[in-house]
């Protein structure tokens, strides 16, 4: 029966059996457990990642459901999960990360007494090598008061704060417009912005929940990563453009526009950075380069142009530099000895 629970949690799990139980012991200690319903979507693993969840299902039968599927990456878990889901809210956690256990037992109850189409909590950035943590706070913004959705942009939408580890959704507003994103990595940024074209309103709550691990080996979002996955970052970079062109001329409302063009430019300017700075085999990555401005500049000239002033050290452009001198500011000795500089 849809609803019968407060908070769908979708949980994406590949290989993850090192990783898994920290994630689901988060969840399961809280006191409310029973309004939560806690979907851990094995995408294909060959470790202990599926015999992991189903004894956590057992365990926990009410409330833990486990579901096996042929490996198909990140979006096509979160397809099934948003299809699978009975929960009044959604929410996605990644099985490495985890959940701070008091703040999610209060965020459940809080979200009982709502009706917002999307809410925003703040999140914990983990680098746990590093023994840091980076909180993502909020500013500027009021918590618990209703905001109407033309006040998105208003509020800055595509800050750190309006990203994946923060959002959680109505899942009416996922299911009644079909909200599907590509299945590869890095679709997560679809499923921040696809969603807000139907959405009427949005609240702050401040409850610090999601704890995001950074640096682990092999994630998507690491120098191997992003170079073996590479094909994925331009999928996607290339959607986010064709979608913000087709926004365009479908003469979509200005709010949701703007904050299309935002995300086509992060992402843009993303895909910039992992090729002049993180993609590690540099004779490729020159030749990728040289086809992905060739593309963007032809895609759109407005995008194109607008990029340079995006993305930026200090005083430098590195865009600009690259496209009028084939200089690379990423790959300088100049670069190199500032981020040694501020690491100390």
């Amino acid at each position: 029966m849809k609803n019968s629970k407060v908070l769908t949690i979708a949980i994406a799990a590949y290989n993850m059996e090192q990783y898994l139980s920290r994630c689901l012991d988060s969840l399961v200690c809280i006191n409310n457990l029973d309004d939560v319903e806690i979907l851990i979507i094995n995408d294909g693993s060959v470790d202990a990642t599926l015999q992991i969840a189903q004894k956590y299902e057992s365990l926990y039968p009410l409330s833990v459901k486990a579901i096996d599927k042929p490996n198909g990456g990140w979006g096509s878990v979160v397809n099934l999960a948003i299809m699978e889901a009975t929960g009044k809210y959604f929410k996605l956690l990644d099985a490495d990360d985890w959940y701070e256990s008091i703040p999610f037992s209060e965020f459940v109850s809080y979200l009982s007494t709502v009706s917002c189409d999307l809410v925003l909590t703040p999140y914990v950035l983990e680098y746990i090598e590093l023994g840091k943590k980076k909180p993502i706070l909020f500013q500027n913004i009021e918590f618990n008061k209703t905001y109407d959705y033309s006040q998105l942009v208003q509020l800055g939408w595509g800050k750190d704060w309006f990203d994946l580890p923060s959002i959680t959704y109505r899942t009416e507003i996922l299911q009644k417009n079909h909200i599907i994103i590509a299945e590869c990595f890095y679709a997560d940024i679809e499923y921040d912005y696809l969603p807000l074209r139907y959405i009427k309103n949005f609240m702050f709550i401040d409850l610090s929940i999601y704890r995001y691990f950074i640096g682990r080996a092999g994630q998507s979002v690491s120098r191997e990563g992003s170079t073996r996955h590479y094909s994925d970052h331009l999928k996607i970079t290339r959607r986010v453009i064709e979608y913000f062109n087709a926004q365009k001329q479908e003469g979509t409302d200005k709010i949701y526009l703007e904050i299309v063009k935002r995300i086509a430019k992060a992402k843009i300017c993303q895909n910039y950075v992992v090729l002049l700075c993180y993609y590690l085999e540099r004779m490729e990555a020159d030749k990728l380069l040289l086809d992905f401005d060739n593309f963007l500049r032809k895609a759109s000239a407005e995008l194109y142009n607008e990029v340079e002033k995006n993305l930026g050290i200090p005083g430098l452009r590195p865009i600009k530099l690259w496209r009028r001198y084939r200089y690379n500011i990423y790959q300088s000795s100049f670069y190199k000895l500032r981020n040694i500089i501020l690491k100390r």
